[in-house]
């Protein structure tokens, strides 16, 4: 299997640390190894046992594939993307501030927007269709529609442990149904309970 060519070493677009989160004074590194890992299992729909049993050979060249497909529509479709990727004219960590906040640069909002494709992908989309479809909603954190749901605008920090709500807000501002009555519950609760 090849990797993609977003996380060759020689880039150091990936961070090897034992934790997910990328530090505020890390300007370089767009994910993790182990924010990776979750946006890979966030992506696969078949066996949900996905770390536990090894899927056939076959299963996981298609689910290589499906991740190379997401990182390459995401880097058509991002505009910050290509500006970090393709162009080299910015870097990840100028996409993480308090005022230039975008989701696809912070491991959570990673993770949030590959579940929510994952959900398209269940629901008939293809990866383009799914991603093209995401990218209508607004992904600037800092923006009113993220706060109290991945980012604390009083603290002025990320917000990391509210993916299914973050999930289901990500889905409402695509125009998309909640993935169940349960998340769609949680996020209008939360939403009340700040006065949204």
């Amino acid at each position: 299997m090849t990797p993609h060519w977003l996380f060759e070493d020689a880039r150091k677009y990936l961070l090897y640390s034992s934790g997910g989160s990328i530090s505020a004074t890390d300007n370089t590194s767009f994910s993790s190894v182990v924010g990776l890992a979750e946006i890979v299992k966030d992506l696969y729909f078949g066996n949900r046992n996905f770390g536990l049993q090894r899927p056939n050979e076959d299963a996981l060249q298609a689910h290589l594939s499906l991740c190379a497909s997401f990182f390459d529509e995401l880097i058509d479709r991002v505009p910050e993307y290509q500006q970090v990727f393709i162009e080299c004219i910015a870097n990840p960590g100028d996409f993480r501030t308090i005022h230039n906040n975008h989701m696809l640069f912070r491991p959570i909002g990673q993770r949030t927007f590959a579940r929510a494709v994952q959900l398209l992908l269940s629901r008939n989309f293809d990866v383009e269709s799914a991603v093209e479809k995401l990218c209508g909603a607004t992904l600037y954190l800092q923006n009113k529609e993220w706060h109290h749901i991945l980012w604390d605008p009083i603290a002025k920090t990320m917000i990391t442990n509210k993916i299914v709500i973050a999930e289901a807000q990500l889905l409402r501002l695509s125009g998309e149904r909640f993935r169940n009555k349960s998340s769609g519950q949680k996020l209008d609760d939360l939403l009340v309970s700040i006065g949204q």
